[in-house]
Order: C-alpha cells, then structure tokens, then sequence
C-alpha cells in the first residue's frame, strides 16, 4: 500500500506525522487534529513535511488550531483546501504561494475580509459562506473562477467585476443593494444562478444570460411580470421554492423546462395553469392553492408529480393524461382511490397512502402497538392511538395541566402487554432542562384510559425503548440508561458508560440494547448482566443522530454530516461499513428498518428532504425528492411506513423491494 495514490477525504487524521509515515503515498486528508503547538516550532515543521505532495485538505474538524501561520506552510501541491469555520485565521492569511490551488472552501472565515488578492489567481471554486465583503470587493484578480458559491450582499460593483467565464453564482442571506441594479449581462457562460432570502427586481432577472441552464430561488419575492422568464429560452431546471409569484409568472416559462419546483408559492390560485411545456417531466407544486386547472394543464411526457397538501384538488381530478407517469407524491390531495389505482396499474410508485389528520401542535414522537395500530404523541402533550380506519380511538392528555410545551411529548414506546410509555415534560416534577421529563405509563384498554404510574429516574428521560421481557430503558440526560420495573416503577439496574445525554435507544432482534449518546457514541449492553458488549466511537464534529435494528442484528447509524453506516456488533467490537458516504451539509433526521432487512431514511438538506429507501441488500432501489418535512419513521407489520414531521403522520405504500 504505500505505493498506492489513493485518496480517502472521509476517514479522520488524528496525527499527521504518523498518518503520513504509514501512508505516505495518499494524496487526501481529513485532518481533524494538529498539536496544540502547531502554530510555531518544531511541531508545525514536523506536519508541514508530513504534508508535502497531498492534492487534498480538509481542516473543517479542527478549526481551533489553524491560524495563518499554518497556512503558510501548506504544500504547494494542493489543489482543493477546506478551512470552513477555521476562526482563528485572520484578513491577513494569504494562499498565494499555493499556485496549483483550484477550490477552497473559507466560509465562516474572515480570510476575504480585505478583499480576495491574496487568493491565487487558480481558484476555479470558491465557497464563502457567511464571509463579509466590502462592497467594493474586486473579483478580477480570480480570472480563473467558474463556481462562486454563498456569497452575501451583491453590489453592482462587485457583479461587474466577476469574471465573464462564471459558469456557477450562489447567493443568499441578505437583499441585493437596492440604490441600483445588479447586472450579470456580461456572465456570458453563466449556467446555474442560485440564490436565498433576497429581493430581487426587474431588472436584474432580465440581465440573467439567455444561456441559463439552472435558476434556484428560495424565499425571494419577484416582480410579476407576464414575461418574467421568457428570455431565458434554454433553461431546463427552475425553482421557486416559497416565491412571491402569482398566476400570471407561469405564462412566462419557457418551453425548454424539464424540472419546475414551485413548493409553498402561497400566491398561486386554483385558476394557476401551465403554459405549452412540452419537454417537462418533473413537477413539484406542493403547499400550494393550485386546483383542477393546473393539473389538466400539465404535459403527457411528465414522469414525477409532486403534490402534497394541496387542498383545492376537487375528487374529479383525473391523472388518465399523464401516461408516462412513475412518481407520484400525492399525500394531503383529495384523490379518489380509483385514480391511484390506474396510476399503480401503469407502474406508476405512489408512496405516500394518506395523512392521519387532528394533530394540532408540533409532533416527532411514534410507536407501534403490538396489535399493528399506531400511537403517536404532539407538543401539546396529546397521545392519539389509531384504528385502522385512520381515526383517533383512543385520546389522552400526558401532564399535570402545565404551561404551554410543559407537556409536550418527546417520545413513545409501547410495552409487549400494550401499555403506553409516553416520555414528556411535566410540570409536576422537578426543574428539568429542555428535552428531558419524566416517563407516562398508560394502560390504553380502559375507556377512558387510566394514567397507572408517573416515573421519575432521577436524572430526566430523553428517549425511552420497550425491553422485551417487559421492563422499560430509560435513556437519561446525565448519560445513563436505566432499566425500570414499570409495576413498581423502581429502577433495577443502571447502565454507565456514556458520558453526556442519551439520544436514541433501540432493542435488537436478540434482544441486547443499543444506545446513541450527545457524546458521539454507539454501545450495545447485554442487560441482564450489565455490560457493555460493543462501543464505536464517532467523533466530536459529526455527531450521531439516529440509530435503526436492523433485522439481522446489525445497527444502521445516521450522522449529522449525511452519512448513513451499518454497525456489526460481534466479539466485543463494532466495525462500521458505509451505506452512504457524508455528504456535506446534509443531515439525517429519521432511519427505519422495514421487515425484509431494508432501511429507510429521511436528509434534510435546508428544510429540504429526500427519502431513500435500500433493499435487504441495502442497495438503494427509490428516492424522493423535495418531500415535506420528516423527523422519523417507524415501520408497519403490513411493509409500509408511517413518518411523522410537523404537524403531520403521514402514510406511505411501498412497492416491492427488489
């Protein structure tokens, strides 16, 4: 191997010298630990010479030790470099030695804050998130840049002077300069304009190139004009994500379109239609007013359809016209079952079965009953079980009558004999933190049901598993988990290992209990005697944010950076292997083992989610884009899901996994 050029930007570099002596032919390196020295002496020559002829660096893990000085000793070999959020680096850190430099990531840095000449003139990329520029800023010294991404408060000076072979411009946070307009006429191979939270006029869309390929606005509000977009004749992917535009905007798409995403543009009616789109084959119109109009508008060739929660939809609605149809996302629409029905008979995936409707307040707490229904619970403190008719059979109000979110409902488990474990804040107990309470117990076959205990463990509950034998597991705030006789509501053993709050706990097939700790560790305990059977360690940075049982003993472990790992515990061990590589700014919010060994999980990406769901070979088979908010999944006896987030519960159909 050491003669091997192989590069790994994901596995985390402790110690560069040594990392470098065992690999020295590597060319990437995710770095997230330099000698508390490291800004002067011998220390920092020791890792400058670790670090000549690597082409990689990402320093974004260990951002209280890299200053200026470490800079100045990067190789200059380097050609992608990552300091995101490195804040000791000042206005004076300088790249320029770094010639052969073509993407760099500073966000949240203040290396720009002077002005961006002493970058090397080579960057192609860069990325400034959260970077404050003078509004005068001066761009032509980077002659070479195609892709500038997150910047913040575009003046007409600083446009003009962006380089005409821009290919790719981000921007976002605050409103464009409004005392005069911000041309990009001069952009000419200007491919994908995106941007966030801005005003935007007239004028400054219309100076967009006719050459536009890609046009992403979110939370903007825009002129209406009828012939807004009209120029931009070869655009093939527009997002309007929660735009102020109105009916009369449409009439302005250009032909050309392929991808339309218009989420949450309140300002839409039931009169909105398309115009002729001939080439379109995904359409996003959820959270919308559209009605009838727009949908008899939409074109033959459309593959995926998006349209949740849009109320106005009549039962006449009719999907006959789309023949080509393959996606379907349609929970909170008023379909009529035949019409679903004809679109699953042309293999046409239609996930989402319904939305179980008269939750009020915020919820991200489900279970299921061992009879199959579902229990779930809300901030207001209310815990619903559903009859297969997707009506509430069963209500009960958690508490003591506190104040507002004093009771809300953080978690759910039901015992093998059915009674419900409701863990929630509560205003009979002591003074607890955020997220922490008390356990509920519930018997749920009386009518009305009968609150039977109140379990207090001495340290608050955050999460809470039902074991099989009967008893509970409390995950507790001081990083404990405690395993608690219900009848008597007695604490029988305690289980100590992690050092912060436990976050997530789940029972295996076997029945060991796997938890999840703020402490950036997975431990797997037999409980009967105590142990801890298996620790993986993660790290300080990228934080663990859910955890799945799989039905062949594995632990499917969801990460803050996107990624998705499969855990193997066996000989007192925990080995890791990647389902999903991190992606970067990506979040997983929700994982769900399905009965035949597959797996679901939900990213969000900026209130953006994308479900996925892998076979038993957890090989990825689907994926939907664009979908609303999700904060877990828990799997049905039938193979389908159930998901909550927001105000809803949300069921899904899934085809067969192949």
């Amino acid at each position: 191997m050491a003669e091997v050029p192989w590069s790994d930007g994901g596995t985390w570099v402790t110690d560069v010298v040594r990392w470098r002596a065992a690999l020295p032919a590597v060319l990437s390196a995710r770095v997230t630990r330099l000698p508390a020295d490291c800004s002067t002496g011998s220390e920092l020559l020791r890792a400058a010479v670790a670090l000549a002829g690597v082409t990689h660096i990402d320093f974004s893990s260990c951002s209280d030790s890299v200053t200026d000085t470490v800079l100045a000793h990067l190789p200059p070999s380097l050609r992608v470099l990552n300091v995101y959020d490195c804040r000791r680096l000042t206005a004076d850190a300088s790249l320029a030695h770094l010639t052969a430099l073509v993407s760099l990531d500073c966000g949240a840095t203040r290396i720009v804050n002077n002005g961006v000449g002493r970058l090397p003139s080579s960057v192609q990329e860069l990325r400034v998130y959260a970077c404050k520029f003078g509004t005068t800023t001066d761009f032509r010294h980077l002659c070479a840049l195609r892709r500038l991404s997150d910047i913040e408060n575009i003046t007409s000076a600083m446009a003009a002077s962006l380089p005409q072979g821009l290919e790719e411009l981000g921007t976002w946070g605050i409103p464009f300069a409004s005392d005069e307009a911000v041309s990009l006429t001069h952009m000419t191979r200007l491919r994908v304009f995106s941007g966030m939270y801005y005003m935007i006029d007239g004028p400054t869309i219309a100076s967009l190139p006719a050459c536009l390929l890609e046009l992403d606005l979110a939370h903007f509000r825009l002129p209406k004009q009828a012939t807004l977009f009209a120029h931009l004749h070869t655009m093939r992917k527009l997002r309007l994500n929660r735009c102020d535009i109105d009916d009369a905007v449409l009439a302005s798409l250009p032909p050309s379109l392929v991808s339309l995403d218009l989420t949450v543009c309140r300002h839409l009616t039931p009169a909105a239609a398309l115009p002729h789109l001939p080439a379109l084959r995904l359409l996003d119109v959820s959270n919308t007013a559209i009605g009838d109009a727009m949908v008899a508008s939409l074109p033959a060739g459309l593959t995926d359809l998006y349209m949740t929660d849009c109320i106005n939809l009549t039962r006449s609605t009719t999907l006959d016209h789309l023949p080509v149809l393959r996606l379907l996302q349609h929970s909170g629409t008023d379909l009529l079952p035949s019409v679903l029905a004809h679109c699953r008979a042309q293999r046409c995936v239609v996930p989402a079965a319904g939305v179980l409707p008269g939750h009020t307040r915020y919820l991200d707490a489900i279970a299921v009953h061992p009879d199959g229904r579902l229990v779930s619970g809300d901030y207001a403190g209310e815990v619903r079980l559903w009859n297969e008719g997707r009506t509430a059979a069963t209500v009960v109000r958690t508490g003591m009558g506190g104040a507002q979110n004093e009771d809300a409902v953080l978690a759910l488990a039901v015992l093998p004999d059915g009674r419900c474990l409701a863990v929630c804040r509560n205003a009979a107990s002591k003074v607890v933190e955020p997220r922490q309470g008390v356990i509920e117990v519930w018997d749920m076959h009386p009518v009305p049901p009968v609150r039977s205990a109140t379990i207090d463990c001495g340290s608050g509950v955050t999460v809470v598993a039902a074991l099989p034998d009967g008893h509970a597991a409390a995950g507790c705030a001081d990083g404990r988990v405690r395993v608690v006789h219900v009848d008597t509501s007695t604490v029988v053993a305690t289980l100590k290992g992690h050092t912060r709050c436990i976050t997530a706990l789940v029972v295996l097939p076997d029945g060991a209990l796997a938890s999840e700790s703020a402490d950036g560790t997975v431990r797997v305990w037999e409980v009967a005697t105590r142990r801890c059977v298996a620790m993986q360690a993660g790290h300080a940075t990228t934080k663990l944010t859910t955890l799945a049982a799989l039905a062949d003993g594995r632990l499917a472990s969801g990460w803050g950076d996107g990624a998705v790992r499969l855990l193997s515990a066996c000989a007192h061990t925990c080995a890791y292997g990647a389902l999903m590589e991190a992606n970067g700014g990506r979040v997983i919010r929700g994982l769900a083992a399905l009965p035949d060994c597959g797996l679901v999980g939900a990213w969000d990406y900026w209130g953006s989610f994308t479900v996925r769901v892998w076979n038993k070979r957890y090989q990825p088979v689907l994926e939907w884009l664009r979908f609303s908010e999700v904060s877990d999944f828990v799997s049905l006896p039938d193979g389908n899901l159930a998901s909550v987030g927001g105000y809803h519960i949300r069921l899904w159909t899934l085809p067969p996994l192949s």
